[in-house]
């Protein structure tokens, strides 16, 4: 309890002359009884609303759906039309902000899509939905069989497939062959230019036609499906065939039509290609005007795998390569170590990191700190200066080798070096990393990574228990500079006092996003999570303890309001929830994985008081809540499976309007004295920078309003700096805490040999600044003197770093093509398992964007194969675009500025 206020109002009603004639003992004894006195009347426990909602109101009725929900996207100016598509390619619109629903396929508007083919040939009639969040009228319904609608009015009015419009209607077109039924393309919508889509497809030939290789061509359309253009004839015999593909939009004031790609450069190559490893037959091409000419200056030989990074905080490219800044977007791309076309043996198992600051135009390798024969690495988060890596390391001890971990690099601010930020990062599969930023709180970052103690278990070595047993919760507030665990609560949800029985280190963890990803529902748990509009607020299930529990009764839902530092245990069992009003209401039910409920909380003041209960009409599992994408509004839907008394399974949706279920006396709209400024730390120092920010008072349970808009804080003054906040160990150092008879001290020292650390890494002369004494400041840190905490540099150094050696034959930044083929045996092995945990348990909100993207195109490959009967051939181009950086900028990604714009719900 904060028991500090009381015992500071009691001294103010103390005299000063009583105090002198107190010894110290006595007014010691007499503030701890003033204390104990005044703490339950000052503080107490909240005073919270009650009959707030309407009872006079039917219960929710939940709208039931044909098949599982695939997905759901908020379109339109003010997100008042939403679409929920399903796994059996139903398509439902709502135009009330989801009160009802109407199925656009059973009302004949998607002409073609209710032919006796879909049923024969696919279980999808529309598989995906493509719209800008710029552009949310238009949009674009990829489905299978060659048939694909164009709405540009919110779906008032729809654009047919040719062959089902009428005579002088417009139509839209399907980019391929003839084997229309046997292409689904992938397909990708220009980040800012209306209109322009880009379509990868398979070709007539691998469907029997022998006059031709098997390969994918790419297509392009100029008018939004009217009609395209293939990008492979366009290029004359450049290329025989595509692998992956990418608008590079730059911005204002450059070329908009920029396409990176990866390609077969000719025939020979393509029929020399290689189905399970890396592949120096295949390079990474770029153009400017859709490959009728492709730049040989600007392509990179042997480069497999590759993915444009536009930086956080929406930077373009524009003006800065005038003024000689690094354009914010990157490129990261996988190139084959052994490049030598000249032998027989085409495929390799190591690559190396390249990265470019100017969308392909030159390239430059990355270094890591040791040399690296890596499994696979994922791009887990990327900002303005910095960007993070977790790397999958391939150790020479047989059980650190199948630990379901990797190492978390933090770059400079060139990106080419790249120093370790955490040990054994929590990855249990390709889809997900246990990492995620804490939105709108700078340099803060959760994650979970396996105990150092695990490999030294030997009941893990004996098979009794597993890397998940050993799973602990760390908090960064110094952008992965230093880690620290999770205080525990000091009390349960119910006012008892928390215990951890006697196991020591207690402490509080929370399920991240692999536990969102999991294939057992009865190990599925949402993942914590934060959104930017409710900056400082954090919401997670998971345990209290030495270790993080994964049993449905060891585990709680947890909220913290000022961004991790303190945390409160809010409700017993696992619960989904969701953010809505700019952050000022929570919404929560009991997960699926805990049984039915019929009964939905919210609460008003950040946690402190749930309200409700809001009643179904009947028990259903939740499995998720959703909102629209920037969590303005005051509209939930909950969505799940229900159970009927025959035991069969049902999909359904729930709308949950607080505005329509509260008293109208409850909900008025917030002031300007509802507001209050706040800082997530004592010290209000994040970054070197005085961090405070506006949100509503804890007690003014108001509606923000659709149209709020946050009020920021003018230029404040920046903070000392600290070696523990601001203080990031140099590319080859590690932190590590060295305990005293004194205090504890925290050093940087060198990870491991620094000659090996260097002796791979090459880089130009002049490239990097780094400082040998393995400290610099953490990148975009703007703390003052820096030198009161850095040690000085040696006597004649300048800190600049000229590494030697022949660029193009180090081994930094190898990666082990091996993950291409693990990769593919998980994706047969599990295909089936990740469509329905995609569509039953909304895989599609609390993982990241990129993530959802991976798992989308992940099942699409799966289906190819088994109802398509492709060979290997159509898992390799499927896995080369999805294996490479599954990104996880964060959990709820609808915000994320690291997502693919053209993405559903990726635009804040």
């Amino acid at each position: 309890r904060k028991g500090s206020e009381p015992c500071v109002h009691l001294r103010t009603k103390t005299s000063r002359a009583k105090m002198r004639s107190l010894r110290y003992s006595e007014f010691a004894l007499h503030v701890m009884i003033g204390c104990t006195v005044l703490l339950p009347l000052s503080r107490g426990e909240p005073t919270c609303p009650t009959n707030t909602v309407d009872r006079s109101r039917d219960r929710v009725q939940p709208f039931e759906m044909d098949g599982q929900l695939a997905a759901l996207e908020w379109v339109g100016s003010e997100d008042k039309v939403i679409y929920a598509l399903s796994s059996s390619g139903k398509l439902y619109r709502s135009g009330n902000y989801g009160h009802t629903w109407v199925d656009e396929i059973a009302e004949k508007k998607l002409k073609g899509a209710d032919d006796e083919e879909f049923d024969i040939h696919s279980r999808h009639a529309v598989q995906r939905i493509l719209f800008h969040r710029g552009r949310p009228r238009e949009i674009f319904f990829v489905g299978t069989n060659g048939k694909h609608w164009v709405t540009l009015d919110e779906g008032i009015s729809y654009i047919q497939p040719c062959g089902d419009e009428r005579r002088g209607e417009k139509c839209i077109q399907h980019p391929g062959g003839s084997n229309a039924l046997m292409t689904n393309p992938f397909m990708k919508l220009h980040p800012t230019q209306k209109d322009y889509i880009l379509a990868m497809v398979r070709r007539d030939a691998c469907f029997g036609n022998a006059k031709d290789l098997c390969a994918d061509d790419l297509f392009v359309s100029r008018d939004f499906g009217l009609s395209w253009s293939n990008l492979t004839e366009n290029a004359k015999g450049r290329i025989a065939g595509f692998v992956d593909f990418s608008w590079a939009d730059e911005g204002e004031g450059d070329n908009k039509m920029t396409i990176l790609a990866t390609v077969f450069r000719n025939r020979e190559d393509l029929n020399k290609r290689r189905y399970n490893d890396w592949d120096k037959n295949v390079d990474l091409v770029r153009t400017e005007d859709f490959f009728e000419s492709v730049v040989e200056d600007h392509t990179l030989m042997c480069g497999n795998a590759f993915r444009v990074m536009p930086a956080r905080g929406g930077e373009t490219c524009a003006g800065k390569r005038k003024t000689g800044e690094m354009c914010a977007a990157k490129v990261f791309a996988a190139v084959t170590a052994d490049c030598d076309r000249s032998t027989e043996d085409y495929s390799t198992r190591h690559v190396q990191l390249r990265v470019s600051h100017d969308l392909g135009r030159s390239w430059h390798p990355v270094c890591f700190p040791v040399n690296l024969e890596d499994n696979a690495y994922s791009v887990l988060d990327m900002t303005a200066e910095t960007a993070f890596i977790c790397v999958d390391h391939d150790e020479e001890d047989r059980l650190e080798a199948s630990a379901p971990v990797g190492n978390v690099y933090a770059s400079d601010a060139t990106l080419r070096m790249f120093g370790l930020a955490q040990k054994r990062t929590f990855r249990p599969h390709a889809f997900a990393v246990d990492f995620d930023r804490v939105k709108a709180i700078p340099g803060t970052f959760l994650s979970n990574q396996v105990s150092e103690d695990a490999m030294e278990d030997p009941a893990l070595r004996s098979g009794q228990t597993t890397f998940e047993d050993y799973v602990q919760t760390r908090i960064s507030f110094s952008e992965g500079a230093s880690w620290e665990p999770l205080p525990a609560p000091a009390t349960d949800s119910q006012g008892r006092p928390v215990r951890c029985h006697g196991l020591q280190p207690c402490h509080l963890h929370l399920h991240g996003p692999s536990s969102w990803g999991k294939w057992r529902q009865d190990k599925w748990f949402p993942s914590f999570y934060t959104h930017a509009s409710a900056p400082g607020v954090v919401l997670a299930v998971g345990s209290v303890g030495t270790y993080l529990e994964s049993t449905t009764e060891a585990v709680n839902t947890y909220l913290s309001r000022d961004g991790g530092q303190t945390w409160r245990e809010v409700r017993k069992k696992p619960h989904i929830y969701e953010f809505g009003d700019h952050g000022g209401i929570v919404l929560l039910a009991e997960h699926a994985s805990s049984g039915a409920t019929d009964e939905i909380w919210f609460s008003r003041d950040y946690g402190e008081c749930w309200e409700g209960p809001i009643m179904l009409s009947q028990e259903v599992m939740i499995e998720n809540i959703r909102v629209e994408p920037n969590s303005k509004s005051h509209v939930f839907i909950a969505h799940g499976s229900k159970t009927d008394y025959r035991g069969n399974m049902g999909t359904f949706m729930a709308t949950i309007d607080l505005k329509h279920i509260l008293e109208p006396q409850h909900y008025p709209d917030c002031k300007m004295g509802d507001y209050e400024y706040w800082s997530p730390t004592t010290t209000h120092c994040l970054m070197g920078k005085n961090v405070t920010m506006e949100r509503r008072k804890r007690e003014s349970r108001c509606f923000n309003g659709y149209s709020y808009e946050q009020r920021q804080m003018g230029e404040l003054e920046p903070c000392a700096c600290t070696f523990h906040q601001d203080v990031m160990c140099e590319y080859g150092f590690e932190r590590q805490l060295t305990t005293t008879s004194y205090d504890e001290v925290e050093a940087c020292v060198p990870a491991g040999s620094q000659e090996e650390a260097f002796a791979n890494c090459y880089l130009d002369v002049g490239d990097v600044d780094y400082r040998e004494t393995g400290e610099r400041l953490v990148n975009g840190d703007k703390c003052v003197s820096p030198d009161n905490v850095l040690k000085p540099l040696p006597p004649g150094s300048h800190g600049r770093h000229y590494p030697g050696g022949e660029a193009g034959t180090s081994k930094a930044g190898m990666s082990g093509g091996m993950a291409f083929l693990t990769t593919i045996m998980v994706l047969v092995t599990f295909g089936a398992g990740l469509y329905v945990a995609w569509t039953r348990f909304g895989l599609d909100t609390l993982v990241p964007e990129e993530t959802k993207e991976q798992a989308r195109e992940t099942w699409e490959s799966v289906r190819a194969f088994v109802e398509q009967h492709l060979d290997m051939d159509g898992l390799r181009y499927a896995r080369m675009r999805q294996n490479f950086e599954p990104l996880a900028p964060g959990a709820g990604a609808s915000g994320s500025e690291l997502a693919d714009p053209t993405t559903p719900g990726s635009w804040a």
